[in-house]
């Protein structure tokens, strides 16, 4: 009988900007949000530029897309990759949880009745660190994800000193490649060290086949995403991704 339309509650839609935090509130949208994340995060330019439509970036919003728990939403991975952190409400009762344990099961969450989330808590860049974020779906925009992975990694020395990686797609929940980031870390940043990862891939994940994709294709191209993730450390992005379409 009554409809609360989030996008009025102004509490809910401002962003605040922290020595180390970018503060969301959960009803802003992805077109107001966009500025200061890829600020932060330029992979992510071209990832909001490919969700949905303008209209959807308009209107959709980040704790939409997180509070859905679809296993294809395009934030989850990203926001579990860097580690953010939500802030849950029930009336004045507030806690914080992690994007990654918020996903409990296909469409199931930590929610509890009446609860919903408030904002959500994105630690900043580090100079140390870089993310990477590839998505493949049937359209380049306006289409929702075959499988998404983001790459929070850190190298030095030629040595892989941090790896954070999630994918949406390849599970009933957005989810971390624990195998994966444990075969990178410590290891040569070179293509044997992303062979040997991308092989652990199949030890995380096991991708249902459907109209978007099958699980075949599936686990293929996410395991291409660790060899273009090294191309890209190698190569000028341009010869790496279609960056003019119509």
């Amino acid at each position: 009988d009554v409809l609360v339309y989030t996008g009025r509650i102004a509490e809910m839609t401002d962003i605040i900007e922290t020595d180390s935090t970018l503060d969301i509130g959960a009803a802003a949208t992805y077109t107001t949000a966009k500025e200061k994340l890829v600020a932060q995060y330029p992979d992510l330019h071209e990832l909001i530029d490919r969700l949905g439509s303008r209209q959807i970036r308009n209107q959709g919003t980040i704790g939409g897309n997180v509070g859905n728990a679809s296993p294809i939403g395009d934030m989850p991975p990203v926001l579990i990759a860097l580690g953010a952190r939500l802030i849950l409400r029930k009336g004045s009762q507030r806690r914080e949880v992690s994007v990654e344990d918020y996903f409990i099961s296909y469409k199931k969450t930590l929610l509890q009745r009446s609860e919903f989330i408030e904002r959500i808590l994105v630690p900043k860049a580090s100079p140390q660190e870089f993310l990477k974020v590839y998505k493949i779906s049937k359209r380049l925009e306006d289409d929702i994800s075959a499988t998404c992975g983001a790459f929070l990694m850190q190298v030095e020395d030629g040595e892989i000193k941090k790896a954070v990686i999630a994918f949406g797609g390849m599970a009933e929940i957005p989810k971390r490649a624990s195998h994966c980031e444990a075969a990178l870390i410590n290891r040569p940043w070179n293509p044997n060290t992303m062979s040997v990862a991308s092989e652990e891939l199949c030890k995380d994940f096991s991708p249902i086949s459907d109209f978007r994709a099958s699980a075949e294709y599936r686990l293929k191209v996410s395991q291409n995403f660790l060899h273009r993730l090294y191309l890209e450390s190698t190569h000028s992005t341009s010869e790496i991704r279609v960056t003019h379409h119509a």
